[in-house]
């Protein structure tokens, strides 16, 4: 069974700052990549990690390098999901040499499992604060959705805090 851990909302700054004037976001994720890799023995192989975003507090090309940076020790590949506080386009340049990351567009990716396939949908539209998808983001999860539906009995959700 594919088993995916999944990182949320690390809001990451540049160094030396603060998300608020009061956050220091880099020591819990950090904190997060060093425990998955210690327990990776203890829970068995995962296949991947899911970020979702915000990846950044501001959407910076320094903060999705520091982002980066901090990610690089994980033992796992994972991928990124924007979320309202990131800047898609300065994500796209950041993750450029990622297989996963499109050319153009919104930022839509699919992973397939033997049992699961995984759908990273963009939601990030310019006259939208958050949650809304594009016709074309709509058009991707359609074309993407036999990938999903091809065996909806072997879904099974755990989730697991460390």
């Amino acid at each position: 069974m594919t088993r995916i851990i999944q990182i949320s909302d690390p809001h990451i700054v540049p160094h030396g700052e603060v998300a608020y004037g009061q956050v220091e976001t880099s020591a819990p994720l950090i904190a997060c990549v060093q425990t998955i890799n210690r327990l990776l023995p203890e829970i068995g192989p995962v296949d991947m990690a899911i970020v979702s975003g915000d990846l950044t507090d501001l959407g910076t090309a320094e903060e999705y390098q520091r982002f980066r940076d901090i990610m690089e020790p994980l033992e796992i590949p994972y991928r990124a999901i924007l979320g309202n506080h990131d800047n898609a386009e300065t994500m796209r340049v950041a993750f450029a040499d990622q297989d996963w990351m499109p050319k153009s567009g919104p930022i839509n990716w699919t992973a397939e499992f033997p049992d699961l396939a995984l759908i990273g949908l963009d939601t990030s539209v310019t006259s939208y604060a958050y949650d809304h998808l594009t016709d074309e983001s709509l058009n991707y999860l359609q074309e993407n959705w036999r990938l999903w539906a091809r065996d909806q009995s072997s879904w099974q959700s755990t989730i697991r805090r460390f």
